[in-house]
């Protein structure tokens, strides 16, 4: 008896909002460093086994439907949204880093939106900066 009640509590914790929160952030870190750009199985998969190691309880609760159901209502908006912002941070620090680079080395790289249009990216693209440092084969050989 007193092992259910152990069980029992550990799911009503899992349902917990603190908890599904603490989850996604740790699972979002961990798909992260494996899938810049997951699909829907890859979060939902990376959960799965996330819970199975460190939870098995949790998940041996659900029906396989009930899972998917549990997890598309109550995780993956939350995770999906996690996940771009970790991806927002890393692709402004990359950013940061490549203008820094550019920099150091006396080239002033133009800013430019990273939500910019095509038509604005092609601006940018035509500056005298810019082509300056496209044409520096010192500078662009890394990328080729």
């Amino acid at each position: 008896m007193k092992d259910f009640q152990n069980v029992v509590l550990r799911v009503a914790k899992l349902r917990n909002p603190e908890y599904v929160k603490e989850l996604v952030k740790k699972v979002s870190k961990i798909l992260f460093e494996n899938f810049v750009y997951p699909s829907q199985d890859e979060y939902k998969l990376a959960t799965e086994k996330y819970l199975k190691d460190e939870n098995p309880e949790f998940m041996r609760q659900f029906k396989k439907n009930q899972w998917i159901i549990f997890f598309e209502k109550k995780i993956a908006p939350t995770l999906v949204q996690q996940h771009r912002s970790i991806r927002g941070t890393f692709t402004s620090r990359v950013k940061d880093v490549m203008y820094s680079v550019f920099e150091a080395t006396g080239h002033k790289l133009p800013s430019i939106n990273t939500q910019a249009s095509p038509s604005k990216i092609q601006e940018w693209k035509s500056k005298a900066e810019y082509n300056e440092v496209e044409d520096n084969q010192q500078l662009t050989k890394v990328g080729k």
